[in-house]
């Protein structure tokens, strides 16, 4: 209470009710629910269609109802009928419309059936967005007239235990001179100060403006509008500290006295959390957009995509305008839909996963391989679904390829390894057979062992042509490379090879324009196509096409004569495929094949510095590519 002012009770309610009205009854101002709830005038709040939305106890005292028969009733009906002009719902022109009336008298019907007249006030603010409501004060007239000045004590009473009580820090101020009349202890709790240190201290003594700018700004807004509202600012308290304050304040007219009432709310502690949440979302914001990963948030129940990340947009194709808003189910990405529902139910009950491997489809219709982690994320009452992928697409098949050389490399070793063991093996069988058959000779000659010479010769025999061929394998043996035409070389071969292939296979030539000669061994080139020959006919069992090509061709800047072998017989599958030059190694049966016929091959043309290439499929024929150096 400040001493030496009076304020009107009627003026003040008024106020404070157009002020206050909400934050009274939505945020629990206790000082002012005090002033409204204890008035000896009872106090109602009226909606447009006649409904009473407040009651306070005078109201229950005057009218002789309880408080909850009044709120949510019709005032028609407490209102006597007699009353012609007092009509609900409130019509254009009609008396109720009017902005405020004062001292009406209207009967009003008691809670037990008696007539009780009332002088009444009201004021209209159905217009006012925040009150919305008409705003009714009755009283008898005769107990206001015995009162006098007391009733003025009594709500000046009411007043300084609302300014006492209020959990807001308080204060009025003279506006001439900016000297603190009254604080209330939640200003002196929050500021540091006792009452003795501030009464009748400015502001600026004080320091307590922690922008003097700031304080320029608010009186000209009060000068200008007569009240402030929401203004934020930061304040020095006594330790020097700084809090950030919100103002509310009004210019009150008290007889002839002008006051400055200040309504401040302490909102350092929400500013602080305020920074801290900004600060977690901008920090959320900025991993989000550079993270290297593919990152969306999507509605976890529908699917709809909330967010994505450059890498995300890049990586599937996507404008941001594409994707956002829409169902992930609607864009087609995953290539397994049942495995998206599938991991929501799964996120439900353990909250995240790491490292799922999944299918994912972009714009083009193209894979990816990902590997995704994921985690439902609760937001207040909303639940998002944070994604995080790593296409692994590209590493995966540098990794094959990796691999593969490595295998690769490996074979090479072992094939190494394996030639140098039969090249030795197979000179020093040579030079047996040599011995063996020179004895079978002499044998021979002398006459009387034609049988078994001839069986020692024909094993002999063959046994020689498998060391050539081991040798030819280990690239051992000895080459006698000159300059030919490999189409005139092979020639006389064709017309022997149709008896040993058979009538079952026709065998098609192709030559191409101004052949090259070509730099190797006739005899071994004659070898090689009559092993081709032969494998290509135990291909085609029933019969099938031979074609035999000659062409030039030019494989990483160097010149090559190509004889180029295919058929149309059962091809091979992968995994022969792989092992098809590997020495003994054979699809044959026991007995109808060595396994050397294309070991040798290869040995022979990295021995004439050339090349093998080997195409097949099963089903599909084989193709056989011989590649000999252009002959200078």
């Amino acid at each position: 209470m400040i001493a030496g002012t009076q304020i009107s009770g009627e003026e003040d309610i008024y106020i404070r009710i157009k002020k206050n009205i909400k934050p009274a009854y939505l945020d629990g101002d206790q000082g002012f629910k005090a002033l409204i709830e204890h008035s000896r005038d009872f106090i109602f709040l009226v909606g447009r269609d006649g409904t009473i939305n407040f009651a306070n106890k005078a109201s229950s005292t005057l009218l002789r109802y309880k408080v909850e028969d009044l709120i949510g009733r019709p005032i028609s009906e407490i209102i006597s009928p007699a009353e012609p002009d007092i009509v609900f719902p409130i019509e254009p022109g009609s008396l109720l419309e009017t902005h405020s009336k004062k001292d009406l008298f209207i009967n009003f019907m008691g809670g037990t059936g008696e007539n009780v007249p009332l002088k009444v006030n009201w004021e209209n603010f159905l217009d006012d967005p925040d009150i919305n409501c008409l705003v009714l004060r009755a009283y008898e007239a005769d107990a206001h007239l015995k009162v006098g000045e007391g009733e003025e004590e009594y709500d000046e009473a009411l007043f300084a235990a609302a300014f006492r009580v209020n959990t807001a820090m308080c204060s009025i101020t003279d506006p001439a001179t900016g000297e603190l009349l009254d604080v209330n202890e939640t200003w002196m709790n929050v500021m540091g100060y006792t009452r003795e240190e501030v009464i009748g201290k400015t502001s600026l003594e004080l320091n307590i403006w922690a922008n003097p700018e700031g304080r320029k700004e608010a009186l000209k807004i009060i000068q200008t509008q007569g009240h402030l509202k929401d203004f934020e600012q930061e304040v020095c308290i006594k330790d020097g500290s700084i809090k950030t304050v919100l103002a509310c304040a009004e210019a009150v007219k008290i007889g002839s006295v002008e006051r400055l009432f200040f309504s401040i709310l302490d909102i350092t502690k929400q500013k602080k959390m305020e920074e801290e949440q900004k600060y977690r979302r901008d920090l959320f914001a900025a991993s989000f957009r550079v993270n290297n990963a593919l990152c969306s948030i999507s509605n976890p129940d529908d699917g709809e995509i909330l967010d994505v990340n450059e890498i995300w947009l890049d990586s599937l194709g996507y404008t941001r305008s594409e994707v956002i808003g829409k169902k992930i189910t609607e864009l087609n990405i995953w290539e397994h839909p049942a495995r998206r529902k599938a991991a929501v139910n799964s996120l439900r009950h353990i909250g995240r996963f790491n490292d799922h491997e999944e299918i994912i489809r972009t714009k083009s219709g193209e894979l990816r391989t990902v590997i995704h982690s994921a985690e439902i994320l609760k937001i207040g009452s909303l639940e998002h679904l944070f994604s995080s992928a790593r296409d692994v697409t590209d590493e995966r098949a540098k990794a094959k390829k990796l691999q593969e050389s490595e295998d690769r490399l490996r074979q090479a070793q072992k094939m190494e390894a394996v030639g140098q063991l039969t090249g030795g093996i197979a000179h020093d069988f040579n030079n047996l057979l040599s011995i063996v058959i020179g004895n079978a000779e002499m044998i021979e000659e002398a006459g009387g062992f034609d049988k078994q010479v001839d069986a020692i010769l024909r094993a002999s025999t063959r046994g020689s042509e498998l060391t050539q061929s081991l040798l030819a394998f280990s690239r051992k043996q000895i080459l006698e490379p000159v300059n030919f035409n490999l189409e005139t070389q092979l020639k006389p071969m064709l017309t022997l090879l149709p008896r040993t292939l058979g009538a079952t296979i026709t065998i098609r030539t192709e030559t191409y324009t101004d052949l090259w000669s070509c730099f190797a061994d006739p005899g071994q080139v004659e070898n090689v196509l009559l092993n081709l020959a032969i494998n290509s006919r135990d291909a085609m069992p029933d019969g099938g096409f031979l074609d035999i090509c000659y062409t030039n061709k030019t494989v990483e800047g160097h010149d090559f004569v190509s004889l180029k072998v295919s058929d149309t017989g059962c091809g091979m599958n992968e995994e022969t495929l792989a092992h098809v030059l590997e020495p003994f190694y054979t699809t044959k049966k026991v007995g109808e094949g060595s396994g050397l016929g294309l070991s040798m091959v290869s040995g022979f043309a990295e021995q004439s510095d050339g090349h093998l290439f080997i195409t097949s499929s099963a089903g599909n024929g084989t193709q056989i590519e011989l590649c000999l150096p252009r002959a200078v």
